[in-house]
């Protein structure tokens, strides 16, 4: 062990649950964690609870005890849930009157999920993100059902929430048969009626649950209430319940967001007799409900839905903290009006991560491509549903055949991206059901690419979300490359901006830093399909020494000039320029502001 001089200061979001401890290395940090309990106080008294820790930096992992009575309490007190772990690794604290003590091992990503308004938990709070290794006397109990793992609810021989009712952990109330089906009673033990519910052991986020029960919904006791849910908070849950006192119809369910209160996030319905199969899709944007008849898997028949309800209002909760449940339990906590115990059969669930269709298409509008000439991509990235998607990637690595690429970007649909970019496409974007994200990619085919031009993107469905069509994914633009052909023209005056003599495009002067746009195709002989027009420049009557670039419209500024002059030169020099999809030419104007240069085009020729 090596004892550090660095105090170390931590805070759960709770105000004033602050501790500061000295740094130890205790056995080997590399190795998995872990936490044992040795002493407890007897009989469930208040007193010390003490035990040893062991791989561990006590500068990035820490101690958080817990006492479960009817609900699961942070110790000593909520606000000081962390004790610090001496350099030898043992530990000790005050616990309150527990029936179970549970010790978490915690990195500094974790957070206290309780407050001064939530002092507890009704669910393990060994289930929470951060929790490195925990140990507790007793073992709580555990259910595997439908290919998860799922707390057993226990607060004998308290009454709590909802309810209140007594929940109870033992066989009587929560077991799965041989058929693997959950089965949840109420039961009248010595002590009274008992409830029963359990609690999948973490979060699981946005995505589709479903559920399929055996037992008919239709004629459960007055008092009594099923319900299939996702629950944080009283505000933060997601419920299928079905309840007569709750919905007001003996053959009643209810899809619910919370607050239930809310105008508009509470839909009663009848459930028919025999069973049935239930379905809440949770996104952010949107929440799906469906029941319908039987146990068949999604989609149903048209025939047997019983009910469906899209909920797209304020309330809708966020993930991390919800747990999805099941519990069977009496209205407030009174016995069944006909006084019989009752069990629900749950056949089957199901859990699916969100799933999106995201697709990409690319195209250059052309099948060959000509080297030193513009080249404009039109990249668009969609999403067909049925879950938005929010940090999907939009990439797309520039071949290295193109020259000063810039690109772009629009959202539609409710789409969204980074507007405007250079180089490579590596964008975060957000992609609702619908939406699309539409790049433009412009830049100049290096004048000696030879071959073929092949340029891909690609779109990425962010984490915990699934693709069920990856291979749109994908897509690639190839163009043949191809030399251009060369015919002659008439030498012919496309640009006098001296004016006069009906040249096609004239004055006025060239100003100091200035860019002009020249038309050009449609002039002189020159065609709308030529790609570059072979010239002689010239430039007079200049007020100051510089130099003119000429490139095609709308593209990067080229880094080498077409003339370089004197002031009051007179100069003229032969070039090859090319010309963007329209037929354009800028003329940069390289001389200080405020000073001006006359510029004369004759054309001679152009490719194609």
């Amino acid at each position: 062990m090596l004892a550090g001089l660095l105090s170390i200061s931590y805070r759960a979001p709770v105000e004033g649950a602050q501790i500061s401890c000295n740094r130890f290395i205790i056995g080997d940090p590399t190795g998995a964690p872990s936490v044992e309990i040795r002493t407890v106080p007897p009989g469930g008294a208040s007193g010390t609870v003490s035990g040893v820790a062991n791989n561990i930096d006590t500068s990035k992992v820490h101690l958080s005890g817990w006492a479960h009575t009817d609900r699961y309490y942070p110790q000593p007190l909520l606000t000081q849930p962390f004790t610090c772990i001496p350099s030898d690794g043992s530990w000790s604290y005050f616990t309150n009157p527990w029936k179970r003590v549970i010790v978490l091992l915690v990195d500094d990503t974790y957070q206290i999920p309780t407050s001064p308004s939530n002092p507890s938990i009704d669910y393990h709070p060994s289930t929470d993100p951060g929790v490195l290794a925990w140990a507790e006397i007793p073992p709580s109990r555990t259910i595997s059902f439908g290919g998860e793992q799922w707390w057993v609810k226990d607060s004998a021989p308290y009454a709590t929430g909802p309810g209140p009712c007594v929940f109870s952990p033992a066989e009587t109330n929560v077991f799965v048969d041989n058929s693997g089906r959950l089965n949840l009673s109420i039961v009248q033990q010595a002590t009274g009626w008992t409830c029963t519910e359990v609690v999948l052991d973490r979060s699981r986020g946005h995505g589709t649950y479903t559920f399929q029960v055996v037992s008919p919904l239709n004629a459960l006791d007055h008092q009594e209430v099923f319900s299939g849910f996702l629950f944080e908070s009283l505000t933060r849950e997601i419920d299928i319940e079905c309840s007569p006192v709750l919905t007001g119809r003996e053959d009643g369910c209810q899809y619910v967001v919370q607050p239930f209160d809310t105008p508009g996030n509470r839909l009663i319905f009848s459930i028919p007799s025999g069973s049935s199969t239930h379905r809440i899709l949770w996104s952010a944007d949107h929440i799906e409900f469906l029941s319908w008849k039987g146990l068949q898997p999604f989609p149903p028949d048209p025939a047997d839905i019983i009910q469906d309800w899209e909920y797209t209002g304020p309330d809708i909760p966020p993930p991390g903290r919800e747990r999805m449940r099941f519990n069977f339990w009496l209205f407030n906590g009174q016995p069944p009006v006909g006084g019989q115990g009752a069990t629900v059969v749950i056949d089957g669930f199901q859990f699916s991560p969100p799933q999106a269709d995201l697709s990409i298409t690319k195209t250059d509008g052309q099948t060959t491509a000509v080297p030193g000439t513009p080249i404009t991509y039109t990249i668009a990235a969609s999403n067909a549903g049925p879950s938005a998607t929010t940090g999907a990637t939009v990439t797309d690595t520039v071949p290295a055949a193109i020259m000063g690429a810039t690109w772009t970007c629009v959202g539609a649909g409710g789409g969204t991206c980074t507007s405007s970019g250079s180089g490579n496409i590596n964008d975060t974007v957000n992609l609702p059901v619908g939406g699309t994200v539409t790049y433009t990619l412009t830049g100049t085919i290096n004048p000696s690419a030879m071959g073929s031009l092949s340029n891909a993107a690609t779109v990425t469905a962010p984490g915990g979300v699934t693709d069920p069509n990856p291979a749109n994914n994908f897509a690639t633009d190839t163009d043949t490359l191809r030399g251009l052909d060369y015919f002659t023209l008439p030498p012919c005056r496309v640009v006098d901006t001296r004016g006069g003599g009906g040249v096609p495009i004239g004055g006025p002067v060239l100003q100091g830093q200035e860019t002009r746009v020249l038309a050009v195709a449609g002039n002189c002989g020159i065609p709308a399909t030529a790609k570059a027009i072979s010239i002689n420049l010239a430039v007079t009557q200049s007020t100051a020494a510089g130099h003119l670039r000429l490139l095609p419209a709308g593209q990067a500024m080229p880094n080498v000039s077409s003339i370089n002059y004197a002031a009051g030169q007179t100069r003229a020099n032969n070039a090859i320029v090319s010309l963007d999809f329209s037929g354009h030419l800028a003329a940069f104007v390289g001389q200080p502001t405020g000073t001006t240069v006359h510029l004369i085009i004759d054309v001679n020729g152009y490719f194609e």
